[in-house]
């Protein structure tokens, strides 16, 4: 929910840059697939992620536009994660789009950045010749980046690039919260507000999952809200995981507007044809009373003020 009117002095650099921003579990992966179908638009793959310093892997790329049947079956079927688990060779081979911390840490960019923590030219220079060479390889437009731990690097980011923008997807937290509890990684996952302390050892303390779950959502939120209060206005588009399941049609070309790349009534076709099933609700018969009120008293104020009904309303300022 971010009112700032905040303006840099660009130079220019970062108009070919968009960076997604969201809470785990928000819909960001679903939103960066469906916008790297797009013609002109550039992205890491889960073989450059492995050769971040590679030349030949993101023209590799370009091989998934040959087979449209084959790439989606790979993005978006079933088993489509970014570990590629149970799927057959020819959907293991298709190039994915992925978020590619690599391509990041190559260029000495922290994951768990420090308070003090000031991007270097150098780490500019880096990060910028890297995506170029990513968009030009892919004879794109736009190169666009979605990783988690950028929720965390927004202020450096529109330092080295002043002209980026920024997509930012929220979604409700109740589902969010219970949506993670289901993700492979995330039992042994460092999170970063926690010291760097795993959901595993927060539970083996006695703390109780779901409650940190759902406090990792509020969280992410704060960093990214604040994080964006950097960003001139302008270059922020902010959109809710339920519009994007419920309101495609209209959403969709708003965000292509939005990117700057010329309209593609084909990428526009492919991704309105994408079947997405909503289960933002599901909490409500799968969670019971105890589990409900955690849920309550984590999220209670945050889920008010991007006005989630259900829960008492009242307001704060992230």
């Amino acid at each position: 929910m971010i009112t700032n009117n905040y303006s840099v002095d660009t130079n220019g650099q970062g108009e070919d840059i968009l960076f997604i921003v969201g809470a785990g579990r928000s819909g960001t992966t679903l939103l960066y697939k469906g916008l790297c179908l797009h013609p002109d638009i550039a992205w890491v793959s889960n073989y450059l992620a492995k050769f971040p310093g590679s030349a030949f892997w993101p023209l590799f790329n370009r091989i998934t536009k040959l087979f449209p049947s084959v790439r989606k079956r790979s993005w978006f079927g079933s088993n489509s994660n970014a570990y590629f688990n149970k799927r057959n060779f020819l959907l293991k081979m298709m190039p994915t789009p992925v978020e590619g911390e690599s391509v990041f840490s190559r260029c000495g960019i922290p994951v768990f950045p420090p308070s003090d923590w000031n991007i270097s030219q150098q780490q500019i220079r880096c990060l910028e010749k890297t995506f170029r060479n990513i968009r030009k390889a892919q004879g794109a437009k736009l190169f666009i980046s979605k990783r988690t731990a950028n929720n965390r690097r927004i202020p450096q980011l529109i330092k080295a690039f002043p002209e980026a923008k920024f997509l930012y997807i929220v979604r409700d937290g109740r589902a969010t919260a219970t949506s993670m509890l289901r993700a492979p990684w995330w039992q042994d996952h460092e999170v970063w507000w926690l010291n760097g302390k795993t959901p595993r050892q927060w539970e083996q303390e006695g703390g109780h999952p779901l409650e940190l779950a759902a406090k990792n959502w509020v969280e992410e939120i704060k960093e990214i809200e604040t994080g964006l209060r950097s960003v001139p206005g302008q270059q922020i588009m902010q959109i809710r995981y339920e519009d994007l399941i419920g309101n495609a049609d209209e959403l969709w070309p708003s965000i292509e507007a939005f990117t700057g790349v010329p309209h593609s009534e084909i990428w526009l076709e492919e991704v309105m044809g994408l079947v997405l099933t909503n289960q933002n609700r599901s909490w409500e018969s799968t969670l019971d009373t105890e589990e409900k009120e955690i849920l309550e008293r984590v999220q209670s104020k945050m889920l008010a003020y991007f006005g989630y009904h259900g829960f008492s309303s009242s307001e704060i300022d992230p």
